[in-house]
């Protein structure tokens, strides 16, 4: 079966990602990148295969089509972590996180731009060794109620080869 694989295009990962946000959005809560992904495909997939000049590639199935799903999941947890922005550090709630980034809630604002390092001994895969550190850019915040903020930041490059390195049972 010959099929395109769009989650290995950063400019496609991108494209889903501002999909789910506008579909998000219009709902009324977060539907999750899975479903962005799949809407996404079925309806502009094509279309913007096309305008990039992509074409039809083999694509090896995994067991039962679901690698793709697996390598983007997202995991929902509520661990606490630390949020360092500068030279200010902030205690936070770790939402759901991926390799690419994460989900978190925090008591003060966040601007979008803003470059942090996210502290948490569960992304490790040695806790009692210390925690994990990862840079991300924050690329979405909001305001919620009881003066708390969730924000969205996306990780870098050696973040997400960390994570990927520390939890790959989770992502390969």
């Amino acid at each position: 079966m010959k099929r395109f694989n769009y989650l290995q295009h950063n400019a496609a990962v991108e494209e889903i990602l501002k999909h789910k946000w506008i579909e998000s959005k219009k709902a009324g809560r977060d539907i999750g990148f899975v479903s962005a992904a799949m809407d996404w495909i079925k309806c502009h997939g094509e279309s913007w295969r096309k305008s990039k000049g992509f074409f039809e590639i083999p694509h090896q199935e995994a067991a039962g089509g679901f690698d793709e799903r697996r390598r983007y999941r997202r995991l929902c947890v509520c661990w606490p972590v630390k949020i360092q922005r500068g030279k200010k550090t902030m205690v936070a709630e770790l939402k759901e996180y991926n390799h690419r980034g994460a989900s978190i809630v925090v008591a003060g604002p966040v601007a979008v731009g803003d470059v942090i390092v996210i502290t948490a001994s569960q992304l490790s895969s040695r806790p009692h060794r210390g925690a994990l550190s990862v840079k991300g850019r924050v690329v979405r915040s909001s305001a919620l109620k009881k003066k708390r903020y969730l924000f969205t930041a996306v990780f870098d490059d050696d973040a997400q080869r960390a994570i990927l390195a520390q939890k790959p049972q989770l992502f390969n």
